[in-house]
């Protein structure tokens, strides 16, 4: 395995990053999710989509394959704990695919600014603990965007890169602008991977998922869709991830409502660890 190739991502975050499936935007954005103990009230200045998400999972590869420095920045009641690095664009860039011209890195300095503005409300349900933070708390960069030095929330960087699963990013890549549901079911699937422990440690992808579930991970269901329209959105998902991303094919049990992991006899594929797999 070559961890240039991989990001992090954990369970709790992946259940609530803000990330819509589309490249429309608009301005100011807001959800409620509740996952476990806790309900979680996200606000952004404005929508973000799969180009964001893409942002922050090379952000935190950079933590993963670098380090960080880290520090304090403000006084008083506004000191924060900070994970600090300096990303040379050209090289971020072409990580992740995209020409190095003045336009995207235009784009790319947008898009950690739209991250920036994400804040971040945990109330737990029971005992009424409130946890206000934030993934980026301050960046800045050069007339020209050759270079970004980002001071992101240690303590949320500490958490992915100590209870993160490793995340594929090279097959994020596979899927086309217009195929932002594939990318977001992919990373949901990846992101719930099953740890197995016999000799070595391993992760296995779950046989099934609740349709409910799926819907929450695309965010289909703050959507005003006929149910139909959705199953049909996650069909083609599932089919465009086992086409371009080579992995298990996940049909619609109607009766269960669930998403369950077919196998076909006369196929056998290769899982992203290049082991094979049924």
């Amino acid at each position: 395995m070559n961890i240039k190739h991989y990001s992090k991502i954990d369970h709790k975050t992946l259940h609530f990053l803000p990330f819509l499936p589309s490249r429309k935007r608009t301005r100011g954005f807001a959800l409620a999710r509740k996952y476990g103990d806790w309900i979680l009230d996200i606000s952004a200045r404005e929508t973000l989509n799969t180009y964001d998400l893409l942002t922050l999972l090379y952000m935190v590869k950079e933590y993963l394959l670098n380090g960080y420095n880290a520090g304090y920045i403000g006084e008083g009641k506004n000191k924060r704990e900070i994970a600090g690095i300096k990303i040379n664009v050209k090289q971020f860039l072409l990580m992740r695919g995209i020409l190095n011209k003045k336009a995207n890195r235009e784009t790319l300095k947008n898009s950690i600014k739209r991250l920036k503005t994400i804040d971040l409300t945990f109330t737990h349900t029971k005992t009424g603990k409130e946890i206000n933070t934030s993934y980026i708390y301050e960046f800045e960069t050069d007339e020209n965007i050759n270079e970004i030095i980002i001071y992101a929330n240690k303590k949320f960087i500490d958490f992915v890169i100590r209870n993160g699963i490793l995340i594929n990013l090279e097959r994020l890549k596979l899927y086309g602008e217009k195929e932002q549901y594939a990318i977001l079911l992919d990373l949901y699937l990846q992101g719930t991977k099953i740890k197995i422990q016999n000799k070595n440690i391993k992760y296995i992808y779950r046989e099934k998922f609740t349709n409910g579930e799926i819907e929450q991970a695309l965010k289909l269901d703050i959507t005003k869709m006929r149910q139909s329209d959705k199953r049909l959105i996650i069909k083609k998902a599932f089919e465009l991830l086992c086409e371009k991303g080579n992995l298990p094919l996940y049909t619609y049990n109607k009766t269960k409502n669930m998403w369950i992991k077919t196998f076909n006899n006369q196929q056998v594929k290769k899982n992203d660890t290049g082991k094979l797999q049924p």
